[in-house]
């Protein structure tokens, strides 16, 4: 959203509502996301996980039915920047606090800060590594995505879709045993 934002200045600097519009309508999304997500979060419990992922997967497949049906009132753009929002709400806490973040400069950042505190003898490499990774992630990703969609167009998008959704599944049925592990805890001892 950054650079969204950054554009959003730029066409309100030109007073240009050509160059304002898009970027305006896909932080709108994003936080009407995050929004979305933070009350699945807070509204399903133990299972704020699966249930994210399965908002976030059907917007992606949403997105890829828009595509093709080529809709003047919603467009794969904007459900994308919902997708997104919505992502970063399952980086939350218990406690309400984010505990990490999609975005490249605070994830840059990080590794840099990381690096200092452990050239200092304040901390270990592990974190450093960590950022580092994640930054490698996040720019393999987007690398691998700009390919697929060059080579395969807005079809791209039923690969993350399906991850994303069995990803869902996966991430349901740990809550389900965990929830059935807790249960079964829970009861006096009996017979097995």
């Amino acid at each position: 959203m950054s650079g969204n934002t950054t554009q959003l200045g730029i066409g309100l600097t030109r007073l240009d509502i050509g160059l304002v519009r898009l970027p305006a309508i896909l932080l709108v999304c994003f936080v009407l996301g995050a929004f979305a997500g933070t009350l699945v979060y807070s509204l399903s419990g133990r299972w704020h996980v699966p249930a994210i992922l399965l908002s976030e997967g059907l917007l992606l497949a949403f997105a890829l039915a828009c595509s093709f049906l080529h809709s003047p009132i919603l467009s794969a753009t904007e459900l994308l920047a919902i997708a997104m929002g919505m992502q970063n709400a399952a980086l939350r806490s218990d406690t309400g606090q984010r505990i990490g973040g999609t975005f490249v400069t605070g994830t840059v950042f990080g590794l840099g800060e990381k690096l200092a505190l452990w050239c200092l003898g304040q901390g270990s490499g592990a974190p450093a590594l960590r950022d580092a990774l994640g930054w490698s992630a996040l720019a393999l990703g987007a690398a691998a995505g700009t390919w697929a969609f060059a080579v395969h167009g807005l079809l791209a998008l039923a690969v993350p879709a399906a991850c994303v959704l069995s990803s869902a599944a996966v991430t349901g049925l740990m809550t389900l045993c965990a929830q059935i592990g807790t249960s079964t805890d829970e009861r006096p001892d009996e017979p097995r």
